[in-house]
């Protein structure tokens, strides 16, 4: 059971707030979060913008039709053969606030289109290719190009960041889809305007036939810029569907979700094993991965390694426009014995399109507990300790590392500034006479998550490549090594929460 209310609260503002079981919303406080499934005062927005599906097409072209690269919001190039990268714009999303937002590029499989996760590929390099490298899949997301000389022969970018989605063809089975976030990705502060103190007067929610949409304590709704609402119907809360924590094991296995999901949905996922939870991976024991889809009602997993455990979310989220029809923006129904209240876009269709509800009872919206920048200047592997509290919460952690300019204009355009995914990366070459060298990466990057801590590891200044020139250093066991080209300079960390049952 869940309850909700519209209009004041124990402070006396004016507010919409959804307590889980039978907690009174008027009256409890506050700073119980872990009470509450959603609640108009919380001060920071968490809001998925689009999911993208980048096509697998040869050659070059733009989006929208027509306009130039330095023009368009969307371009995509092949560089040799049948490898085509995909480049998307700040542009192409209207409400995004941030030049290097958060974007999750999650790899798939270009024959089943099902998702994969913790899976590792293996590069050779040098002189009988003795030099390895092993890596998870993770292409290089989001930079901050100057220009951009493939394809299109030398053409400038000013100062206009980009984030490359790389894929192959069927040559090596996999392709890549990614999740905007409204959230910086670098050092850049949330635009999130602080509360203030309610206004004698003042309009702080609208629910009709025209308007669906509610202000952050102190501001007016009706005035309100976009960072100052906290809900309105063509600017959504992330709400989570579901979310676990389940044993995956070995072979296949499936987890019911109790509803049907659209194709849109977003399943945010990731793998652990033993008592702590890691993320993106424990770089001391990587047997396993898994691919995972939807499929009806059902989550499906095909593991073929060790058993492990998923921590997941599944995202409410569609991004299709808004339906036509008479709906009403407040809904009432029973489902499986629960009272459901509903808001929805104003002037929706009947029945109602998942994209069209902007709050739902049942489903909790995603708190954000705790974010910030760390900078990283040591070498060598060094830890950073992060206190949270997520006593009685269900717990998410997402970080990006930070890094400068570096790149090839003669191969996919120099850069000032980057942000990757976080990356786990081993390197290794075996000489003679049973020498070897072997480590962690300089690249790699990596947290434990528990109720009362995050701690991020990092490997700064460690080479990212090991292998022997030709025969004669193989002779004598002389290693060379690449290091990054441009080293971790800060981790974006965001730690989410959720209101446990």
């Amino acid at each position: 059971m869940t309850r909700m209310r519209i209009g004041i609260d124990y402070e006396g503002v004016s507010c919409v707030k959804i307590t889980k079981g039978t907690l009174p919303p008027r009256t409890t406080l506050d700073s119980n979060r872990q009470a509450f499934l959603y609640n108009t005062k919380w001060e920071k927005n968490v809001r998925a913008l689009a999911l993208e599906r980048a096509p697998y097409t040869s050659g070059g072209g733009v989006e929208p039709a027509g306009s130039s690269i330095s023009s368009s919001n969307h371009y995509w190039y092949t560089v040799t053969g049948s490898v085509v990268t995909h480049v998307y714009k700040p542009s192409r999303y209207t409400s995004l606030d941030y030049l290097m937002p958060l974007v999750d590029v999650k790899p798939v499989s270009s024959s089943t289109l099902r998702y994969l996760e913790a899976q590792f590929v293996q590069s050779s390099f040098g002189y009988q290719q003795r030099g390895q490298r092993w890596e998870l899949i993770r292409p290089s997301v989001y930079k901050d190009y100057r220009d951009i000389s493939v394809a299109y022969g030398n053409v400038l970018v000013p100062y206009c960041w980009l984030f490359t989605n790389d894929y192959a063809s069927e040559f090596n089975g996999r392709r890549f889809y990614s999740v905007v976030w409204n959230l910086p990705g670098d050092e850049t502060e949330l635009v999130d305007p602080p509360a203030v103190a309610p206004v004698p007067g003042q309009k702080t929610i609208q629910i009709n036939a025209s308007h669906c949409r509610a202000a952050k304590p102190g501001y007016d709704v009706r005035t309100a810029t976009p960072s100052q609402l906290a809900f309105d119907s063509s600017n959504r809360p992330v709400k989570i569907v579901r979310a676990a924590d389940i044993a995956v094991p070995s072979g296949a296995s499936e987890y019911d979700l109790g509803m049907t999901l659209p194709v849109n949905t977003v399943i945010d996922l990731h793998l652990y094993k033993g008592g702590t939870i890691y993320y993106p991976l424990n770089p001391a024991d990587t047997s396993f991965g898994v691919q995972y889809w939807l499929e009806g009602t059902k989550i499906k997993f095909s593991n073929g390694s060790d058993a492990c455990r998923a921590r997941f979310m599944v995202l409410a989220f569609d991004d299709t426009p808004p339906t036509a029809g008479s709906n009403k923006v407040f809904r009432q129904f029973v489902e499986g014995g629960q009272n459901v209240i509903q808001l929805l876009r104003p002037g929706s269709a009947d029945p109602v399109a998942f994209a069209d509800v902007v709050v739902d009872s049942r489903w909790p919206a995603l708190q954000l507990l705790a974010e910030d920048y760390i900078p990283v200047t040591a070498n060598g592997h060094q830890t950073y300790s992060v206190p949270i509290d997520g006593a009685g919460m269900f717990l998410f952690v997402k970080f990006r590392t930070v890094h400068g300019g570096a790149g090839n204009p003669a191969v996919n355009g120099s850069y000032a500034k980057a942000v990757r995914q976080p990356q786990v990366a081993f390197y290794s070459a075996n000489g003679v006479s049973g020498f070897s060298v072997s480590g962690i990466t300089g690249d790699s990057a990596y947290c434990t998550l528990t109720d009362s801590q995050v701690v991020f590891h990092t490997h700064r200044g460690a080479p990212v490549r090991a292998y022997f020139n030709d025969l004669q250093a193989l002779d004598s066991n002389q290693v060379s090594y690449d290091y990054d080209g441009a080293p971790i300079l800060g981790i974006r960390y965001y730690v989410f929460g959720l209101a446990q049952p």
